[in-house]
């Protein structure tokens, strides 16, 4: 099974990014940020700035999380190799992070993310981690007519009819 542990390269990666920065002065970005999800807002109107990107850059948690969610997927798949992946929600970029990690044959990653500094900082980070992925700054809607993957990661706010849903992680394996 692929450790539970947020890479040393990207946790590396982020300490140096937060170098520049007090974090203290990263608490009320990243409060604030934490309350507009609550609120059932995106990213949009909160995350503006790089340092904003990484006060609300939950890597380590989100990192375990998707680890453990596809080691149970790959338990019911024997030995099918997922090779493609597109990440809608991107962030920070830790699901595909992990996913890389726990799916060797993978060789085709998108990030997709509607946030220009979450965007940014997610696809520094899956670069560092030495991931080739190709970065779409732009909502699910076009990606999902661009792109196939046998692996769909979904980690943002979908809205239907009158009700929100906040998906943490969602992982959908087609093959």
């Amino acid at each position: 099974m692929t450790a539970l542990l947020l890479p040393d390269v990207v946790r590396f990666a982020l300490s140096a990014r937060l170098t520049h920065v007090s974090r203290r002065d990263l608490r009320a970005p990243a409060a604030t940020t934490s309350d507009a999800y609550r609120g059932g807002h995106g990213t949009q109107s909160v995350i503006r700035t790089a340092d904003d990107a990484l006060a609300y850059a939950r890597m380590p948690a989100t990192y375990a999380a998707v680890v453990s969610a596809l080691a149970a997927a790959k338990a019911h798949l024997g030995d099918v190799e997922l090779r493609s992946l597109l990440d809608f929600g991107a962030g920070t970029g830790a699901a595909s992070i992990a996913s890389s990690r726990a799916l060797p044959a993978l060789d085709a990653v998108t990030l997709v993310e509607p946030n220009k500094p979450m965007a940014e900082l997610g696809a520094a980070l899956v670069r560092e981690a030495g991931i080739n992925a190709r970065l779409l700054v732009d909502d699910a809607t076009r990606a999902a007519k661009l792109f196939r993957a046998d692996v769909v990661a979904i980690s943002y706010r979908l809205r239907a009819g009158r009700y929100k849903y906040h998906l943490r992680y969602m992982y959908f394996v087609l093959y």
